[in-house]
């Protein structure tokens, strides 16, 4: 390394080329004449203008000298300020005589009234950069003979006369910023050379700026040593001083010097600086430094730094760092460094024995040993060690510098604590070729983290890792809300919606009023980047009142990543972690569920596909397993086989209360039953079985479900249960394809007692009992109610054994009509009930229109047929119901009815389903025999017949003191009231 040398030998040949060429110009050239044509080439090439204001001057004997100006250079294009670089006069001078003896003589370099303007847009974009383009690559340099670095210089003797640089002013401009710098009056001089005889440099300046609004006046002067043939440099010394003033300088005035001592020497290729000592504004930096292998791209060194700041903020006020303002509230702003080191590359070598700082109250000591850092086995050894007593400044530091941060609200959430202390440790060192980390410890804000582990793999683009770590904590809302202040804290808002500082802040305050505050988490790692592995192994979690077990194995994670998890969750109460979460339950009607729930499942596959496999969860009292496997996540393509052994669904329904009744008017609003959209794009097969299910107060048992759904078709089948000492085997299908959705559905219902199966259902009296047999099969399209009524079509069987109604009983009914017709009193105080022996029937529909033409119920008193029709769409009915009296009815308690055995009485059913009509309709005979006591009843009424009414019809008859002789007949008025009656009791007996 031999650039001084090669720099003054480069220097001295330019010279001596420039004097051949100002010989040759002095005869051949006049300058002068060609000032437009040389403004012309630098414009072509530049852009810019150049002035030439003066004429050049030179000569030959008894010097060789060239002098000229004023001159100048215009401003680049979009730049106001003119011009870019002004000079007033420049000369130097060659003797003539010595040259002939190959000696170079130099008088003084002079330049005088230098200006330049430099300028920085508000797009970032300065004046100097047009000039500073990169040139045409150069050709390929010829090879060349090394030099001796002993060889001698090209010429006999050199002496230089000097450089005198005077009044150079330069001056900055940035319009971005507004900031305006100016360096005024530098003056440069550099004493006459001689060889082998010291060089005296002297420099000088004042400048000035507007922000930070600064006034220096700086001086320096060293002594150049130099030894050309022995390649041997010194600086001995250097001394500089600059006085700072202005408003933020401490006191107004202050000075800083500089001293120092520096020794090159390219034959060795080495360097030396000593006695470093840089002091002021409060500052003191110290340093002894020795490099080696100066040519080597990294060169060693060895040496010794202490630094010392009085007031870190004092320093950067000064030169108006925004840093020193957000330092001002730190009560201990000093700094004070000091290390030992020792650096060589070549042999793979970094010491570093001593190493103590105390930075804005916190201390750190630490030492590295590493030796054969590029060998397979490196050696390593160290330590460090970090403690302070005021973490909440660091932290308040640190929010100072983070924009966005909330400093307000970070010292709301820091106030409570109690331990303020930080302490960071940690030790490793070298086992073959790996780095053993034994021991790394972290304890802040009532949080401790502990880690060891190994990192190996050295020589990859990324280590490897493996080791454990334990983390526990006492105050997780603290950390929480750090955490928010460092994120715009509680009340930061965002066009999108609450932040994350935020949302971060209210959870804290969520888990705060749970007394939900320590956390667990410890876990053993192994990340092996160049293979793409990562594993967490018996990672144990207890937070929020959740405690978790989980063991992670991934691979390929960066390009097609597959991954087996085992996860187990202790039990735990959803209704108090899913608040804290901000997750809102479903009101149930019984408040006692979701109080319990445990998990314990394997997951296999990649993240677009995989099976979770066993899954095991409790859910309250019911167990759940089986198995769900994804096979497409982003189409929702999954498959599941389930097992529960018992659940109350009821349990888990909203609460009757809050259920909105839905009436038919509301239901036909062009309300979707069916999400046909979510249909059409489920892609589905299952199986569920449960043991024991109870849903809208039915119970059944043995419950069996098999599902497929794809591109828009959904088959359920089979659907099975064992219920009420019976069994149902039902199928559905829904055809979703198409522009309305298609339901084809069957049902089997055989020897179920329909009785029990009424009384869970509707919690209340059932209205009839026996073992039914029930079927149908049925198909309808479209998705409003209205649509699915219009367009059904199917048919329907049912078949009751030896049941009873209940609520009615036809005897009693009958013979009060007979004790009536009669004049006899009858008993009040038989059951409700009507036995039969069969009851069937079976249906179609048509288009909404359900149709029943042969309904047959024997009893052991009667015997009823039925037939007509139900309209679903206009909700119309048109029904004959015929009872006929066959037998005595012993069975019904009572032998009164021999007279009307043969007795046939058809009732008509007509009107809606919201207000059906029930007439009686008697035939000749049974009229006339009527009207016939109904004369002789007439003039009875004040006693037995008058009380016989009042118990059929339940209410008390009128007794008018005159005869209106518009009143209606005693014949028409009981006509009408028995008409009543028998509709009033139907509609309310039958009513199940």
């Amino acid at each position: 390394m031999k650039i001084i040398k090669i720099t003054l030998i480069t220097l001295i040949s330019l010279i001596l080329l420039l004097i051949v060429g100002l010989v040759a110009a002095v005869h051949l050239i006049d300058i002068n004449r060609h000032h437009d044509r040389i403004a012309q080439v630098v414009y072509d090439q530049t852009g810019r203008t150049l002035s030439i204001e003066g004429d050049f001057e030179w000569g030959l004997w008894p010097e060789l000298y060239l002098k000229g100006g004023p001159l100048s250079l215009g401003n680049a294009p979009g730049f106001d300020r003119e011009p870019f670089f002004h000079l007033e006069s420049f000369h130097f001078s060659v003797t003539t005589w010595p040259l002939r003896r190959s000696e170079v003589h130099l008088q003084t370099l002079q330049v005088a009234g230098l200006q330049l303007n430099l300028e920085r847009n508000q797009e970032g974009i300065g004046n100097w950069e047009d000039l500073a383009a990169e040139p045409d690559p150069a050709p390929a340099a010829r090879p060349h003979k090394k030099k001796d670095p002993g060889a001698g210089l090209p010429f006999a003797a050199l002496a230089l006369g000097g450089i005198q640089i005077d009044r150079v002013n330069v001056n900055w401009y940035d319009q971005a910023s507004g900031q305006q710098a100016h360096i005024s009056d530098l003056r440069l001089t550099v004493g006459a050379l001689q060889f082998g005889e010291p060089m005296q440099l002297e420099l000088e300046f004042t400048a000035a700026s507007n922000q930070p609004e600064l006034e220096v006046a700086a001086n320096a002067q060293a002594t150049l040593l130099y030894d050309l043939n022995a390649g041997r440099y010194a600086i001995k010394p250097l001394q500089a001083a600059a006085t700072f003033s202005g408003p933020t300088v401490p006191g107004e005035q202050t000075t800083m010097t500089l001293h120092t001592l520096l020794n090159l020497d390219t034959e060795t290729s080495r360097a030396k600086l000593e006695d470093f000592r840089l002091q002021g504004l409060g500052t003191l930096v110290q340093a002894q430094l020795a490099m080696h292998d100066l040519e080597a791209g990294i060169p060693g060194c060895q040496g010794e730094v202490t630094v010392e700041v009085a007031d870190l903020v004092e320093l950067l006020e000064v030169f108006d760092s925004p840093l020193g303002r957000q330092l001002t509230a730190v009560q201990d702003r000093s700094i004070n460094l000091a290390t030992e080191f020792t650096v060589d590359p070549q042999q793979g070598r970094i010491m570093v024995p001593k190493l103590t700082a105390k930075l804005l109250g916190t201390t750190v000591r630490g030492r590295l040993e590493a030796d054969n850092i590029y060998s397979d086995q490196p050696e390593v050894l160290g330590g460090i060690r970090a403690e302070g007593s005021d973490l909440p400044a660091l932290l308040a530091i640190a929010a100072r510098l983070q924009p966005g941060a909330d400093q307000q609200a970070l010292s709301r959430a820091l106030a409570g604590l109690r331990d303020r202390g930080l302490l960071a440790e940690a030790t490793f060192n070298s086992e073959g070729a790996d780095i053993v980390v034994p021991h790394l410890h972290l304890r802040a804000l009532a949080t401790e983290l502990t880690v060891n582990g190994r990192v190996s793999k050295l020589d990859a683009e990324l280590p490897a890792l493996d080791g454990q770590a334990r983390l526990a904590g006492r105050d997780l809302p603290l950390l929480l809300k750090v955490a928010s202040a460092f994120q715009g804290g509680p009340t930061a808002q965002t066009d999108d919606g609450p932040p994350p500082g935020a949302e971060l802040w209210a959870l804290a305050d969520r888990i705060a009023a749970a007394r939900r505050h320590s956390f667990n988490l410890s876990t053993g790692f192994s990340a092996e980047p160049d293979l793409q592995r990562l594993s967490i192994d018996n990672l144990s979690a207890a937070i929020l009142g959740l405690e978790a077990q989980m063991d992670l194995a991934a691979r390929n994670l960066l390009s097609e990543p597959d991954f087996k998890l085992a996860l187990s969750l202790a039990p735990f109460n959803p209704r108090q972690l899913l608040p804290i979460l901000e997750v809102e339950l479903p009101d149930t009607a019984d408040p006692r569920t979701l109080t319990s729930l445990q998990l314990k499942a394997e997951i296999d596959g990649t993240p677009e596909r995989f099976t979770v496999k066993p899954l095991r969860l409790v859910l309250d009292d019911t167990s759940i397993g089986g198995e769900v496997t994804v096979h497409d996540l982003a189409r929702q393509d999954l498959a599941f086989k389930i097992e529960v052994d018992a659940i109350d669904l009821d349990r888990y329904l909203p609460p009757e209360s809050e259920e909105q009744p839905v009436t038919p008017e509301t239901a036909a609003a062009g309300t979707a039953l069916l999400p046909v959209e979510l249909l059409r794009e489920l892609l589905l097969e299952g199986e569920l079985k449960v043991g024991e299910l109870k849903v809208s107060g039915l119970r059944v048992s043995n419950f069996m479900m098999q599902a497929r759904a794809r591109d828009g078709e959904i088959r359920v089948a089979p659907l099975q249960a064992a219920l009420y000492q019976g069994e149902m085997d039902s199928t559905i299908n829904i055809d979703a394809r198409g522009e309305q959705p298609q339901l084809q559905t069957t049902n089997r219902l055989r020897g179920v007692r329909i009785g029990p199966l009424l009384r869970d259902l509707t919690q209340e009296q059932e209205k009839i009992r026996g073992r039914a047999d029930i079927s149908y099969e049925l198909t309808t399209r479209g998705n409003e109610l209205d649509e699915f009524k219009a367009n059904l079509n199917g048919k329907a069987e049912l078949s009751f054994q030896d049941g009873e109604v209940v609520g009615i009983n036809l005897g009693r009914l009958l013979r009060q009509t007979t004790a009536l017709i009669e004049r006899r009193t009858f008993a009040a105080d038989e059951q409700a009930v009507t036995d039969f022996t069969t009851l069937s029937g079976s249906a179609r529909i048509t288009n909404g229109l359900v149709s029943n033409q042969d309904l047959r119920m024997m009893s052991p008193l009667l015997r009823v047929t039925g037939e007509g029709t139900a309209n679903l769409v206009s909700e119309e009915i048109d029904y004959l119901l015929t009872a006929a009296v066959v037998a005595t009815a012993e069975g019904q308690e009572g032998a009164e009815l021999d007279a009307l055995q043969g007795l046939v009485v058809p009732i008509r059913i007509s009107g809606t389903f919201e207000n059906p009509t029930f007439r009686p309709s008697l035939d000749g005979a049974a009229q006339a025999k009527l009207q016939e006591n109904l004369r002789r009843l007439q003039d009875r009424l004040q006693q037995e017949g008058r009380r016989a009414l009042e118990d059929l019809l339940g209410v008390p008859l009128d007794r008018p003191d005159r005869k209106d002789p518009e009143a209606p007949s005693p014949q028409q008025q009981l006509e009408e009231e028995l008409e009543e009656r028998l509709r009033d009791e139907l509609r309310r007996r039958l009513r199940f």
